[in-house]
């Protein structure tokens, strides 16, 4: 496992582990209602999030946040054949995900809004 941070409200937990391929990465959130992976998102780390952030993620005392501040959705890096991206990823079962912008970082900041 990459990453595990839990949402402001408490009721999920956001997982990054290893694809079944073995080249790629999943998010997984993990709902306490229902005890159960309510998403899953596939995507690539872009490199400066991989090396930066996902392979320190465990020796953070504070780790930057994925998380929205409302728990509804969070914020990730993805590499794609064009480029590196920004997606916004729902946190519930069919969620949508948003590409929102170009880059290779970001973090949600814990008063900005959900777009």
């Amino acid at each position: 496992m990459w990453w595990a941070e839990w949402s402001p409200d408490g009721r999920r937990l956001l997982l990054a582990t290893l694809a079944d391929d073995g080249r790629s990465g999943r998010w997984l959130v993990w709902h306490e209602d229902t005890a159960r992976i309510e998403q899953e998102a596939p995507f690539v780390p872009t490199p400066d999030f991989f090396l930066d952030y996902l392979r320190f993620a465990d020796q953070y005392v504070e780790q930057p946040r994925l998380w929205a501040p409302d728990s509804t959705a969070f914020v990730t890096p993805s590499q794609r054949v064009d480029g590196t991206r920004i997606l916004v990823v729902e946190a519930r079962a069919g969620g949508d995900v948003a590409e929102i912008a170009e880059g290779a970082v970001a973090f949600w900041s814990p008063v900005a809004p959900t777009p």
